[in-house]
């Protein structure tokens, strides 16, 4: 250059020489040759993604002299606790800077929902499920498999965790439903006659061992009668009786079965009898 001063500001690397010349006119020169560095390139690494109320923890390659976060943080690590851009400035020992910014994201929890048969029958056994895939299962009975095999009325609850790391939990209850039935109608009469059952109308099916699918059947004869019924929920009661057919008493008269004009005859039924006709 042309300059003449003490010092100087180059900002072009190069050779540069500097001659100088003392009170007696004597001169000497010097070279030298300056450089340019490159500016340092710091990455960010780290989880990108945070789950609600969650944080996470961004690192920056050691072995700059300062670092400089758009967070709290001096170091080249910071913890991040809320999503948006972070940013980091780093200064190496030539007194070079760079910057690095990534964005940090926030994903929702999961929200599982239990899958199954929430209606127990009696001895029944229900298989639970989830409605998708999960990383992990953690069921109340501190299982860990994918599905619950349940055969009492009680709550269940599982925590699932996503492929994120974040973690969700839902419940359910379950109720065991045994219902009941009782056949009505006259269990006893007479030869000849018939008698109807029934049972309530409320249920779904029915099946009677004599073949009828109604709430209701006529039946005669000594027999033992069966119903089978199914409600809703696809549980089953079951009741049974007994039909008796009594058999027809005998009747006899007797007395005098003549009689003169203007007279009469007694006659006479079987003793023993409720009522006579």
């Amino acid at each position: 250059t042309t300059e003449t001063s003490e010092s100087i500001t180059v900002s072009t690397p190069g050779t540069y020489t500097v001659t100088g010349m003392d009170p007696s006119g004597c001169e000497n020169t010097a070279t030298f040759t300056v450089e340019q560095v490159d500016a340092p390139q710091p990455m960010i690494s780290g989880d990108l993604t945070i789950c609600p109320g969650a944080s996470t923890v961004l690192t920056a390659e050691p072995g700059f002299a300062t670092y400089t976060w758009s967070v709290p943080g001096s170091t080249n690590e910071v913890t991040v606790n809320s999503p948006g851009s972070v940013g980091v400035t780093v200064t190496d020992a030539e007194g070079c800077s760079g910057e690095a910014t990534v964005l940090v994201e926030e994903v929702p929890n999961p929200t599982p929902m239990i899958l199954g048969d929430l209606i127990l029958c009696e001895d029944e056994v229900s298989t639970l499920s989830l409605d998708q895939t999960y990383e992990t299962y953690l069921w109340s009975d501190n299982t860990t498999n994918p599905t619950l095999d349940v055969s009492d009325e009680t709550t269940i609850s599982v925590t699932v965790t996503d492929a994120e790391g974040c973690v969700g939990t839902t419940s359910v209850m379950l109720d065991e439903v045994i219902p009941t039935v009782d056949i009505a109608g006259d269990l006893d009469f007479c030869f000849g006659e018939t008698t109807t059952l029934s049972v309530p109308d409320n249920f779904s099916s029915y099946a009677w061992s004599t073949g009828g699918t109604s709430n209701q059947i006529t039946v005669s004869g000594n027999d033992t009668i069966e119903v089978v019924v199914t409600d809703a929920n696809g549980c089953t009661a079951t009741d049974m009786v007994e039909l008796t057919e009594f058999t027809l008493p005998p009747v006899a008269i007797t007395g005098r079965l003549s009689f003169c004009p203007a007279g009469g005859t007694e006659l006479t039924a079987t003793e023993g009898y409720v009522s006579y006709e």
